[in-house]
């Protein structure tokens, strides 16, 4: 995919305050880490106006979607936003296109990709492995996530907030349990 330069716009630096970019050690195609805030769903929202004093309304885009579409126009309604990395905290636009659910579905079912929903109690738990001597590998594995997401829990880039009250190792489970 070719992206075409664009100018630096206001939003440039607020959004860019809220990404991690892995790139900067692996020659430039690593995922850029949305590391603002969240929806529901686990992907990173941006709020494209500033509130104002007047009290204008914001309005608020999923950041993946809102960066590609400053690369490659509006997107169509009805379409989604499909990750080449599998991480949907990347927001790099090199690794993100334009399909549909029924696309989605295929990669996913393709690739084999377990559909599992974090909540802080997983983040908690998986935060209590990393003083257990389990690798990031082993863990990911056993919840069924990539092994970047589990480095990104514990190094506190995503849920922060199981940080706040993290469990201890030995209240979640010993390194033969799992």
């Amino acid at each position: 995919m070719f992206l075409q330069v664009v100018p630096k716009p206001e939003w440039w630096d607020r959004f860019f305050a809220c990404v991690y970019r892995f790139d900067r050690h692996d020659k430039g195609e690593g995922c850029w880490i949305w590391t603002g805030p969240f929806d529901d769903s686990g992907y990173g929202f941006f709020s494209v106006n500033s509130v104002s004093a007047s009290g204008k309304r914001i309005a608020s885009a999923r950041a993946h979607r809102f960066l590609l579409e400053q690369y490659i126009g509006k997107i169509q309604r009805g379409l989604v936003v499909l990750h080449s990395c599998d991480t949907p905290q990347c927001v790099n636009p090199y690794h993100l296109s334009v399909g549909t659910i029924a696309d989605n579905v295929a990669d996913r079912d393709a690739k084999e990709r377990r559909i599992i929903k974090l909540n802080v109690e997983l983040a908690r738990e998986i935060l209590a492995f990393r003083a257990s001597g389990i690798s990031a590998p082993e863990v990911a594995e056993a919840y069924g996530v990539s092994p970047t997401l589990i480095n990104n829990i514990w190094r506190g880039r995503m849920w922060r907030r199981a940080h706040e009250t993290a469990a201890t190792a030995a209240d979640v489970a010993q390194p033969g349990e799992l």
